[in-house]
């Protein structure tokens, strides 16, 4: 899944080919294999629209709760 631009390392070459737009990870297939076997994805970033959902039903909540503690304590 993917291409090799997650399996690039530091002091690897990167061949630009700018009238080809092509971009070449000089690494032998071999070491690509490797990287891939080694690799592991990165836990999903929540987008920002999920993570505001989940401020405002937290916050939602919290309120919630305060107000029931108040009408508790008033009766």
């Amino acid at each position: 899944e993917g291409g090799a631009i997650g399996l690039v390392e530091e002091g690897d070459t990167i061949e630009i080919d700018i009238p080809n737009r092509t971009i070449h990870l000089a690494v032998s297939d071999a070491e690509l294999s490797d990287r891939r076997a080694q690799w592991k994805p990165k836990a999903k970033r929540l987008e920002a629209s999920e993570s505001r959902a989940r401020c405002f039903t937290c916050f939602t909540r919290v309120r919630r709760d305060e107000h029931k503690r108040r009408q508790r304590r008033s009766a």
